[in-house]
């Protein structure tokens, strides 16, 4: 009896300590680092136990600040950081507020995708299908050279998401070159001989 006593009343001294904890939400802090899928943009949240200065400051692998600001009498905010135009690599976010420091460490890699570039030579003749898949829309040009080195197409697209095209070419003699570029810094060069 006097064990289920004591059990009882530590449950009772447990439920009554959660419940408080419940009751004052206000002790709780912290810092969260999240990246936006496809994209070069970190969301920092921060959630502090009162109103206070904040300041966040990025460092690179070297240690050196590439970015620092203070955020003025705040207890809470969510902020994006876009570390485009930065080079891929280790980072360390500080964020420091009267309290205390949190470090969160993050690997940075370009949100950008790549266009894919494929062209087929199709059986039917000098034909020829161009497909390209990237992400978002973009805007591709597509410039076709003879044997010489001579410009006898070309042609600017918008593309979403993908892009795809057939090019009769049987009225051309020898080797075809195609050439590929797009607005984000893509250019491939396919030769068919």
């Amino acid at each position: 009896m006097k064990k289920n006593l004591l059990m009882v009343a530590g449950v009772l001294v447990s439920v009554t300590m959660f419940a408080s904890e419940i009751n004052n939400p206000s002790t709780a802090s912290g810092v969260a680092v999240i990246r936006k899928t496809g994209t070069s943009t970190y969301n920092l949240i921060y959630k502090g136990l009162s109103t206070t200065n904040v300041k966040v400051a990025i460092y690179d692998v070297k240690d050196q600040v590439v970015f620092s600001e203070t955020l003025r009498k705040t207890n809470g905010f969510a902020r994006p950081y876009n570390f485009d135009g930065l080079a891929e690599g280790e980072y360390t976010i500080r964020v420091s507020d009267a309290d205390r420091e949190h470090v969160e460490k993050v690997s940075y890699r370009s949100g950008k995708l790549k266009s894919l570039v494929n062209i087929v030579k199709l059986n039917e003749g000098d034909k020829y299908f161009l497909t390209v898949a990237g992400k978002g829309e973009q805007r591709i040009s597509v410039n076709i050279y003879d044997a010489a080195g001579t410009l006898i197409h070309n042609e600017s697209n918008m593309m979403y998401d993908s892009f795809g095209q057939v090019y009769d070419l049987s009225n051309l003699k020898g080797s075809i070159t195609f050439e590929i570029a797009d607005n984000i810094g893509m250019r491939k060069s396919i030769s068919f001989k």
